[in-house]
């Protein structure tokens, strides 16, 4: 596993590892399962990728059929209740999914549905997983269910990848940022997470123009030294130059604003369909 890997995709960690993966076609998108075990790098649980190459109308019947199965695994019933929590920054675009995807969120239905918004530390002064564990501790929920925007190593996921998983998710983790995780043994109950990625580290860009041209021979006249250049390990030498010259800048696409629109109603439609039959 590539340790200078920046990522929040379960899927881009275990690549090239031999994690068995289980695979399945679901109309226009595609379902990969991983269950990592005690033994691998990853934490222990399991993760549900959905990947397309866009978000489109019926998107959300394929996230609830596999919200449905994470329920079953988990052994979550339709009379547990639920606390929505929805991380990030409803100020800054790339970091609102979670917020935005809440509040569209319905929490009158089959079941008892809570949701909370904590904001991010810079806007609060608190850690947000402190605030969710007081009102966890408060209302006393069955589960929790939290969004958040995710960071890919990939500009071919971005904003066209879903990760679900049981494992609960560590705020900033993906951009190296250590805070304290929300997931069942911080919170005490099962902890879902849903996210998407809507940022890209700056040198995910590099390297992926990079692989572009040395798998495009025609091209390879753009970069000197190319025989070099197809030997080395690019992601790693991108990010060692960045840290070298202190380069830390993170990007996200021009119609950030739509997407996250878009997908916020996909994610709230399909959130409500599991919750309330």
């Amino acid at each position: 596993m590539n340790k200078r890997l920046l990522t929040d995709l379960a899927i881009e960690k275990i690549k090239n590892t031999g994690i068995k993966e289980e695979m399945f076609n679901e109309g226009r998108a595609q379902v990969i399962i991983v269950n990592i075990g005690k033994e691998e790098e990853l934490k222990e649980g399991i993760y549900i990728t959905i990947s397309f190459n866009y978000l489109y109308k019926s998107l959300d019947k394929v996230i609830n059929k596999y919200l449905n199965k994470m329920f079953r695994l988990n052994k979550i019933s339709k009379k547990n209740s639920c606390l929505i929590i929805g991380l990030g920054n409803e100020e800054v675009l790339a970091d609102a999914l979670g917020p935005i995807t809440v509040k569209k969120c319905n929490i009158e239905g089959s079941r008892e549905v809570y949701s909370f918004n904590p904001n991010v530390l810079g806007n609060t002064g608190i850690e947000s997983t402190e605030l969710i564990k007081a009102v966890v501790d408060r209302i006393k929920p069955d589960f929790i269910i939290v969004i958040d925007a995710l960071l890919a190593s990939s500009s071919e996921r971005l904003l066209k990848t879903i990760q679900i998983t049981n494992t609960g998710i560590t705020p900033g983790s993906g951009v190296g940022e250590h805070k304290m995780e929300i997931s069942e043994s911080s919170m005490g109950i099962p902890v879902i997470a849903i996210g998407i990625p809507t940022v890209l580290n700056a040198g995910t860009i590099v390297n992926d123009t990079l692989d572009y041209i040395r798998q495009n021979k025609e091209l390879s006249f753009l970069i000197k030294d190319s025989e070099d250049i197809e030997k080395c390990d690019l992601h790693n030498l991108i990010y060692l130059v960045m840290e070298h010259i202190n380069l830390d800048l993170i990007v996200t696409p021009k119609q950030i604003d739509e997407a996250v629109k878009q997908a916020s109603q996909l994610l709230s439609k399909a959130i409500d369909k599991t919750l309330h039959d």
